[in-house]
C-alpha cells in the first residue's frame, strides 16, 4: 500500500485526487458518481460497492469516492455522511482533498454534530492543507450554527497557523 501510494503521489505532482482520477478504479468510482447523478434510484442497487469503495486501501481512490457521496447527498443525507465517515478512516491527507472540502460544505450545514470529531482533527492537523480546510469549513459553518461558534472561537485562540487560516 504505502509504496502504491507513494508511486501514485510523486507521479501526479503530490495531488492524491489527481493520482485517483487516474488510476482505474478511480475512474469506475467516478462512473459510479455519473451514474447516481443521472439517476439517483441507482444508488439503493449500489449500496453494496458503496460500502466497499469507502474502505479501499489506496487514498488517491478514496479521494474521488468522496465525489460519489456527494451525489448521494443530494438524495439521502444521513447515508452520505455515514459513508463519509468511514471514508476519512485513513491517511490524514485525503481530508485535504477537493472532494473533501466540496462535500464537508455540502453537509455540516445539516449535520455538523455526526461531523464534528473529523473537523476537530482537521483544525488539529499538521498538514496545513487539510488545516486550511478544516478551519475555512468550521468557520464557515459557525455563521449559522452556535455548536460551531464554540469550535470556530476555539480555533481563533488557538495556533498562529489555525488562526491566520481563518482570517
Amino acid at each position: 500500500l504505502g509504496d502504491v501510494y507513494k508511486r501514485q503521489h510523486i507521479d501526479y505532482g503530490g495531488d492524491i485526487l489527481t493520482a485517483g482520477i487516474n488510476s482505474t478504479r478511480g475512474s469506475a468510482v467516478r462512473a459510479i458518481a455519473k451514474l447516481i447523478f443521472a439517476d439517483v434510484n441507482r444508488a439503493a442497487y449500489l449500496i453494496g460497492v458503496l460500502e466497499q469503495i469507502v474502505r479501499d486501501p489506496i487514498v488517491a481512490v478514496r479521494a474521488c469516492v468522496a465525489e460519489v457521496l456527494i451525489e448521494i447527498l443530494y438524495h439521502d443525507r444521513n447515508l452520505a455522511v455515514r459513508l463519509f465517515q468511514q471514508l476519512v478512516q485513513t491517511e490524514e491527507m485525503l481530508l485535504g482533498t477537493y472532494t473533501v472540502d466540496l462535500f464537508l460544505y455540502h453537509a455540516l450545514r445539516t449535520h455538523f454534530l455526526e461531523l464534528q470529531p473529523i473537523i476537530e482533527i482537521m483544525v488539529k492537523s499538521s498538514l496545513p492543507k487539510v488545516q486550511e480546510i478544516g478551519a475555512k469549513r468550521v468557520v464557515l459553518t459557525s455563521l449559522d450554527n452556535i455548536k460551531a461558534q464554540v469550535l470556530a472561537r476555539n480555533c481563533l485562540s488557538g495556533r498562529v497557523s489555525a488562526r491566520k487560516k481563518m482570517t
